[in-house]
């Protein structure tokens, strides 16, 4: 039985319950009570069972879109994992779990010599694109376009 907040419609709390009836016979067994309680809840406040609520961690990355059960169950799975580390142990791990925490794909280093080091090789990796740009766009004389286009000179 769902307690549907106040002010959700009538003809809405019909449609939900039905797709309620319908998960909990499809899936019921193989959820825990409090999987049950916490989606029970979510449907209670308007929400789809088919709905994510979107995870504590993860973008909105995912297609198809995780139902409510599997986005809760990747978030407990998290937060179980990072049960006992410290904030840095947190950290790192989050990093390489969700490539989205770390888009340089920068890697965990500890010392400030070695985030210099590795920020130096990025530097010089983005120059060298730089130049093979630069020759490219001089190749096809299209230097007086790229700098319109830019608004900064080679």
């Amino acid at each position: 039985m769902i307690r549907f907040d106040s002010n959700i419609p009538e003809n809405l709390k019909s449609i939900l319950t039905d797709e309620y009836d319908e998960y909990m016979d499809k899936y019921g067994d193989s959820l825990t009570s409090n999987e049950k309680r916490q989606l029970n809840k979510w449907v209670s406040t308007g929400h789809s069972v088919y709905e994510s609520p979107g995870s504590k961690y993860f973008c909105d990355m995912f297609y198809p879109e995780p139902d409510f059960i599997d986005t809760y169950r990747m978030d407990k799975d998290i937060d179980d994992s990072l049960k006992g580390l410290s904030a840095a142990e947190k950290s790192k791990f989050l990093d390489e779990m969700i490539p989205e925490r770390n888009p340089l794909g920068m890697p965990y280093l500890k010392t400030k010599s070695e985030k210099l080091c590795w920020l130096d090789n990025k530097a010089r990796d983005l120059n060298a694109v730089n130049e093979m740009y630069k020759s490219f766009i001089e190749a096809q004389g299209l230097t007086a376009q790229f700098e319109a286009w830019c608004r900064f000179s080679f």
